[in-house]
């Protein structure tokens, strides 16, 4: 079952960003942002209409100054040749997001602009944009963006927190398997507002690493389409008989995952609530772009809102035994928790 209603952006981005008059162009719906695009999107993204924050387009001809400047930020991340596989340069009037060997993006005030660098970035455009690009765009906005993936339970937002290959997604379709709908994954977008703290939905689709989807849906997972550059591939909610839920929900809580070691599967689960410091250090920790957040030094009320969430969420540890089978037995410890 799919739940449609309309989302609504943040107060604090309604104050930070000017709305773009609505263009010609098809218009989505991610995180709570509304862009109008002619990109042959395959992701699975709502349609909106109205006002927009951006225009998503190519830079036709275009090309960047930034090697000759320094840039503002070097990923710690290195390729096969030992480059920093993205940068970050500011200029009077834009910055770049720079992917080695995979594409630019070119960011204005009302434009997000793109060009592919090699054939494989014309396959990444797509991931980038609605991954690390995105994100930035958020933070830039006064939305925070952790990574994370998130499930609508009894009108409820639970969240999990974690990096890649950490558990998250698994845990989000462990909860959708008793019922829960899936709000967004890998990326989570949280509004703090006087008047609560919502979490934003993303789009019916989820990544999944090949145990996980194999779990999941046997040897179908072979015929999902796949993520450039990873073992992952990509599975649409629907298409499994999951909900997928769009519109923003109160946050109720914050789960830190810790997956056990495989030698430690006959452990109990284990559920500790964190302090208000260490859920803050936690969630400084598990920014989308946290390294490039320091970097930049973006809205310096970050932290202030940050500990607004940590006040009014509990944010809590979750330490589960490893193994698929056991899944079941973590998500009724959670939903006994909730």
């Amino acid at each position: 079952m799919v739940l449609i209603s309309k989302n609504r952006l943040s107060c604090v981005a309604q104050r930070q960003a000017a709305r773009v008059e609505r263009p010609v162009s098809p218009q989505y719906r991610a995180f709570g942002v509304d862009f109008a695009s002619s990109f042959p999107f395959r992701t699975h993204l709502s349609l909106d209409s109205g006002s927009i924050d951006f225009v998503l387009g190519p830079a036709s001809g275009r090309k960047a100054d930034y090697p000759r400047s320094c840039p503002l930020y070097s990923s710690i991340l290195r390729d096969a040749q030992g480059r920093s596989w993205f940068k970050l340069y500011r200029s009077r009037s834009e910055e770049v997001l720079h992917f080695t060997d995979l594409a630019d993006f070119f960011l204005t005030d009302h434009k997000v602009g793109f060009r592919a660098l090699s054939s494989n970035g014309r396959h990444a455009l797509e991931g980038l944009f609605l991954s690390s690009v995105l994100a930035y765009w958020l933070e830039k906005h006064g939305v925070i963006a952790l990574h994370a993936s998130a499930v609508v339970l009894k009108q409820k937002a639970v969240a999990f927190l974690a990096h890649s290959t950490g558990g998250k997604s698994s845990l989000a379709a462990i909860m959708m398997q008793g019922g829960a709908a899936l709000l967004t994954d890998d990326i989570l977008p949280i509004e703090v507002e006087i008047s609560g703290i919502h979490a934003r939905s993303g789009y019916p689709e989820m990544k999944l690493g090949p145990d996980l989807g194999r779990w999941l849906i046997g040897q179908k997972f072979n015929e999902l389409r796949p993520i450039p550059r990873t073992e992952k591939r990509v599975l649409q909610v629907e298409s499994w008989g999951g909900g997928f839920h769009i519109e923003s929900t109160a946050l109720t809580c914050i789960y830190v995952a810790e997956r056990c070691p495989p030698a430690d599967r006959n452990k109990d689960v284990k559920i500790i609530p964190l302090t208000k410091r260490d859920a803050l250090v936690e969630l400084l920790r598990f920014g989308f772009v946290a390294r490039l957040i320091e970097r930049v030094g973006l809205p310096q009320d970050r932290l202030r809102r940050l500990g607004r969430i940590v006040e009014r969420v509990p944010v809590k540890r979750l330490i589960y035994p490893s193994g698929f089978d056991l899944l079941p037995k973590v998500a009724a410890a959670i939903a006994a928790d909730i």
